[in-house]
């Protein structure tokens, strides 16, 4: 069963977490490995968690995975949708007939259709505390995702980010869907013309699992820094003069909707 639970004093029970800041997460100390404790051998463990107080407040990585790969797979299908869509005016532009993109535009509508319903279920398991007040805060600004560490790993990857197209920072306007949107897939319009060349769909199935089996790896580096940046607020040390970055991923540019009020 995936959730969370709190460990007080050694005695583990249901999650029940009051709110609050500055978070972030740790990969429990045996990570990744079987061990043996009082004797009995215990499996592989592969939890995260966070401490309020004397408390530590544990969550299981398939609660945090299972998000990521439905968010990846929105960004991916919506970018795809972009990509068919410029295929579609060029060739209408050239005298040409698209059937095939069109027919493939109709797959992406199913396929969009139970993405987004995954996603939906993938949320409903993250149990309510902090951490799931964080993940929803963060997501009423739609450029949340221009968060520097995001950006950073865009450009890592080859993305827009590491080129002064402006494409990620725009992403968000240029699509009527209400998810999908956010940094570069394989599928991004602007990175196969980078390229010169489209991935085949077996290549974008390895890509989609590669990123998986990051997330899923015995070496909780890439799992902790995904966690902290698409569930956690950005870290604002006391007396540190918040960057507008940070400001407008806490939500102060956003005000004008209700979302923060500015103390």
């Amino acid at each position: 069963m995936r959730g969370a639970w709190v460990k007080i004093s050694g005695i583990s029970s249901p999650i029940a977490c009051s709110k609050g800041g500055g978070l972030r997460l740790s990969p429990n100390r045996n990570y990744g490995q079987p061990y043996t404790k009082d004797g009995q051998h215990i499996p592989r463990v592969c939890v995260l968690y966070y401490r309020r107080g004397p408390n530590e407040i544990y969550y299981e990585i398939e609660v945090f995975v299972d998000i990521l790969l439905a968010e990846y797979c929105l960004r991916e299908i919506v970018q795809r949708e972009q990509l068919l869509e410029s295929k579609i005016v060029l060739a209408e532009r050239n005298g040409y007939k698209a059937a095939g993109c069109h027919d493939e535009l109709i797959q992406l509508l199913r396929q969009y259709s139970k993405a987004e319903y995954d996603l939906y279920i993938a949320e409903s398991r993250l149990p309510v505390g902090p951490v799931h007040k964080s993940y929803h805060t963060l997501r009423q600004n739609p450029v949340w995702f221009l968060r520097s560490e995001l950006v950073e790993d865009c450009k890592a990857r080859g993305g827009c980010c590491g080129r002064s197209c402006g494409c990620c920072q725009t992403r968000h306007e240029r699509t009527t869907r209400p998810k999908g949107f956010g940094h570069c897939t394989p599928s991004c319009e602007c990175c196969i013309s980078e390229r010169g060349f489209e991935y085949s769909p077996e290549e974008l199935k390895s890509f989609a699992e590669n990123f998986k089996n990051q997330l899923l790896d015995d070496n909780p580096a890439y799992i902790v820094q995904m966690a902290d940046v698409f569930f956690l607020l950005p870290l604002v040390t006391e007396g540190e003069k918040p960057s507008r970055q940070i400001e407008e991923q806490r939500g102060d540019v956003t005000r004008r909707k209700g979302i923060f009020k500015r103390r």
